[in-house]
């Protein structure tokens, strides 16, 4: 039986597992796999109670994304309200840009979504900025178009 996944955001360090079954680096167990009869940090329930997840996951480096959401481009915004924020363009449910805090350390906390301006959007996949003038462009599968969004002055 098919079940409704969380996507995910990763704070990618070289030689770290996330979660993404890869034999070539004997890493097999999917994402946090089901190690216990409770809820897990990212388990699998499709797994048997008991399944540990890969000892090279890298829980610390694993954020929730949303369910459904199908996080796809992301960018650390520079300048405005949003400096130093990073967005990601959430595909599937939702289908807007959520934004995320980044501390020193690269670590994200404070998902924030359903932010004016950057909500409503047909399929989005990406998202660039205009280091410029601020602006972002929201690429559209749905609508086949580019959004241009501008910043509040």
């Amino acid at each position: 039986m098919p079940t409704a996944e969380t996507d995910y955001v990763f704070d990618v360090k070289p030689g770290r597992y996330y979660g993404h079954p890869n034999p070539v680096r004997c890493e097999w167990v999917l994402a946090g796999g089901n190690p216990t009869a409770g809820t897990d940090p990212f388990q699998v329930p499709a797994y048997p109670a008991g399944t540990a997840p890969d000892p090279n996951l890298d829980l610390a480096g694993i954020y929730d994304a949303g369910l459904h959401a199908s996080a796809n481009g992301a960018i650390e915004y520079r300048g405005g309200a949003l400096d130093g924020k990073l967005l990601v363009v959430r595909y599937s449910d939702g289908q807007d840009i959520e934004t995320f805090d980044v501390a020193a350390d690269g670590t994200l906390s404070g998902r924030t979504t359903g932010i004016t301006g950057l909500t409503g959007f047909s399929q989005p996949l990406d998202v660039t900025q205009d280091l410029a003038t601020g602006n972002l462009y929201v690429t559209e599968l749905g609508a086949g178009r580019i959004t241009l969004l501008k910043p509040r002055p």
